[in-house]
Order: C-alpha cells, then sequence, then structure tokens
C-alpha cells in the first residue's frame, strides 16, 4: 500500500514536470538499455545469466515505452486500421530474407 502511493506520487510529480525534462528522463531511461543488455550478453556476464539480463533489457525496451505513454503523457494506444503498413512490412521483409538467404545460403 505505502509502495503504490509512493508510486503514484512519482507519477504525479512527473506530469507536473515540463515536457523538456519528461523527454529528457524518457531518453535517460531508455537509450542505455540496448547496450547495457548487448555488454551483458557478450563481454561482461557471457552464459545464461547475461542472457537473461539482455531478455529483460529487451522487454524494458517493449514495455517502458507503452507504461510511460499511457501513465505520464495520459494517452491513449491507439492502433492503425489501415493494412498499409503491415503490407510494406512484409514485403520488406520477405525482400530482406531473400537478399540474405542468397547471400549467405
Amino acid at each position: 500500500m505505502n509502495l503504490n502511493l509512493s508510486i503514484d506520487a512519482g507519477i504525479q510529480q512527473l506530469r507536473r514536470q515540463s515536457s523538456r525534462t519528461r523527454s529528457i528522463l524518457a531518453l535517460l531511461l531508455i537509450v542505455p538499455i540496448s547496450s547495457i543488455g548487448a555488454l551483458t550478453s557478450t563481454i561482461i556476464a557471457p552464459g545464461a545469466v547475461g542472457q537473461g539480463i539482455a531478455v529483460c533489457c529487451g522487454m524494458w525496451m517493449l514495455i517502458f515505452p507503452v507504461a510511460w505513454h499511457v501513465s505520464i503523457d495520459r494517452q491513449r494506444l491507439q492502433f492503425n486500421k489501415s493494412l498499409d503498413g503491415l503490407a510494406v512490412g512484409i514485403i520488406l521483409g520477405v525482400a530482406m530474407f531473400a537478399t540474405i538467404f542468397v547471400l549467405l545460403g
């Protein structure tokens, strides 16, 4: 209960900060995470522990922006119902797969 109040108070305080301050904080919390995951899995702790940390960093890269968008920015999640982007993504994905398959295969 006390931790929940503390988190709510922190979120309220973040909402009162300027947009620039919130943006800088968001960047500081997201930008180094991919490097930390890569370094941990390859150099610092290769093996199961490093891979576990890399997976956690990958999950952070997916979950943190969504949580920030919903809780701090108070925006709703919106999905584009158009399939144009999906079609382009599939075409580019198949093209990249074919290129790699031909060059390395």
